[in-house]
């Protein structure tokens, strides 16, 4: 560590005495300089001194001198003064004038142009009212055709909605028509379905009235010995029975079911028109016939021989009068039997309806000669009575159901005929309705078609006027503005002579101006050389 030090210092050692050495050498220089320098100073004081000598001479030459040329000075500036002031006058004189010329030029080129100016206004004041003109012909005549067009439109329009509202009318007849035709033709759906229904329910009449008849001719209701007796007639005997007493009689509806229980027997019996022809019945029934069989001979026969007059019997009296029906009074005897049945047929006679069996049979017992009918078929005589089950079928209600069904029959047979008539009647109006309907929707194509170039005719009509109407708007503008700035030029005209009239005058003073102050320059040109001749003389005196 202590050699590292000594080190160390050895270095710092060696670094001093070199600057020490430097040090002296630049001390060494310092001083040469410095001694230089003095002498140098010596020598610049000696040379002042010289100096100052030199100038203390110079100064008072200069002082003399200077007095001389201040004088003269003086006088120069004083000539080259007013010869500035004289130029300088003269140049503003000049530039004044040359101002006003340029003025003049000015005001003459600026009055040619609004001289031009107001010619070209003129002329177009001049085209402005050829144009007013022009404009006013073409307004009067786009008036015209407006006013013509308004006539046209109105006819047009009329005729467009005349034929409108003829189209419309027609379109409301047609839908008339064809509401007509519809509720025709569902009328005429409606009477074939009535018919077809008519006619299948006359045909079943006919069959029923058919089946009836046959039953009825055939006598099925009656006994087999009488149904043989007229099948043997049918076959070409000689007896020719007119039929059997049910053939004769018609009952009330309601009391038709008791007396064909009561009256089953005599209802049987056959009718003949003599003794003969009972006489060969009776051969028949003894010979080919088997069965017995009751005759009756009308009494229109004169072999009858017998007096058919009916003896008054005093009617049995009811504690109920009212519900005791006599039976002949409920009876209708056809084809010329008459009251003679009552002396034939005792049961007829004497033959009562009761409302119920308890009546009947209190009655009979009160009246032992009488018959007396319940309403449910019981038939109470003496102190007998009889009863059971009715048949379904008797020829009385086969005879009035044959009536019945051939009224219902000639009914429908009318029925069919009038709905025939109806149906026939509804196709010819369904077809003079479909050509009052083609017809029709012809004259509505035809009005529609005229409507449609009416219409065409009216728009065209109308696009015209409103274009015309426009054209007119546009004059009416036209004319406006031409007018408008005709009074504007006229105006600007105007005012341009007077601009060019003050331009005139502005030229005139401006020339006499330029002529007087001519003369100034003239005068000052003058005033200028003498002042330049007055410099000269003085700046040779310095």
């Amino acid at each position: 560590h202590n050699s590292q030090t000594m080190n160390a210092l050895a270095v710092e050692t060696e670094r001093a005495v070199s600057r020490r050495g430097a040090n002296q050498e630049r001390c060494a220089e310092l001083d040469a300089r410095s001694a230089a320098a003095y002498a140098e100073m010596e020598r610049a004081q000696a040379q002042l001194l010289s100096l100052l000598q030199e100038v203390q001479e110079n100064r008072r030459f200069a002082e003399s001198a200077a007095e001389e040329v201040a004088t003269a000075q003086h006088e120069w500036k004083s000539a080259q003064q007013s010869s500035q002031d004289a130029a300088m006058a003269l140049s503003d004189l000049e530039r004044q004038q040359e101002a006003r010329r340029q003025s003049v030029m000015q005001a003459m080129a600026s009055a040619g142009q609004v001289r031009n100016q107001v010619i070209q206004m003129d002329e177009h004041l001049t085209a402005l009212v050829r144009e007013a003109l022009r404009l006013e012909r073409e307004a009067s005549a786009a008036q015209v055709d407006i006013d013509g067009f308004g006539g046209k439109r109105g006819q047009i329009a009329f005729e467009f909605e005349t034929i409108t509202q003829t189209a419309a009318a027609l379109g409301t007849r047609i839908g008339e028509v064809r509401s007509q035709i519809e509720s025709k033709r569902r009328e005429e759906e409606e009477g074939k379905r009535n018919l077809d229904t008519l006619r299948a329910e006359y045909a079943t009449a006919l069959g029923k009235r058919s089946s009836l008849e046959s039953v009825i001719n055939e006598h099925g209701y009656s006994t087999e010995s009488v149904k043989r007796l007229f099948q043997s007639n049918a076959m070409g005997n000689a007896f020719t029975p007119a039929g059997v007493l049910a053939d004769f009689l018609e009952v009330e509806t309601r009391y038709e079911g008791v007396v064909e229980e009561f009256l089953r027997d005599e209802l049987n019996y056959v009718v003949v028109k003599s003794w003969d022809s009972a006489n060969e019945g009776m051969r028949l029934l003894q010979s080919d016939v088997d069965g017995r069989a009751t005759f009756l001979v009308h009494p229109e026969d004169a072999q009858a021989k017998f007096s058919f007059v009916a003896s008054d019997v005093p009617a049995p009296t009811s504690p109920r009068h009212e519900e005791l029906v006599s039976l002949k009074n409920c009876i209708r005897v056809l084809d010329g039997f008459g009251r003679s049945l009552e002396v034939v047929l005792p049961k007829l006679r004497d033959g009562y309806i009761t409302a119920d069996a308890s009546i009947a049979r209190n009655l009979a017992l009160e009246n032992p000669d009488a018959y007396f009918l319940s309403a449910t078929g019981e038939c109470f005589h003496n102190v007998t009575v009889t009863g059971g089950k009715q048949r379904k079928e008797g020829p009385l209600s086969l005879k009035r159901e044959l009536r019945e069904i051939g009224k219902v029959a000639s009914e429908l047979e009318a029925a069919i005929q009038n709905e025939q008539a109806r149906v026939g009647t509804l196709g010819r109006e369904l077809v003079e309705l479909g050509k009052l309907l083609g017809n029709l929707e012809e004259e509505r194509r035809e009005a529609e078609k005229q409507a449609l170039t009416s219409g065409h005719a009216l728009k065209q009509m109308e696009s015209e006027l409103a274009r015309t109407e426009q054209r007119l708007n546009t004059y009416r503008l036209e004319i406006e503005r031409t007018r408008s700035e005709r009074n504007e030029k006229e105006i600007a005209v105007a005012e341009k002579r007077e601009q060019a009239e003050a331009l005139e005058q502005k030229r005139q003073a401006l020339e006499d101006e330029m002529q007087s102050a001519q003369q100034q320059v003239m005068e000052l040109k003058t005033a200028r050389d003498e002042a330049a001749q007055n410099a000269s003389l003085a700046a040779a005196h310095l």
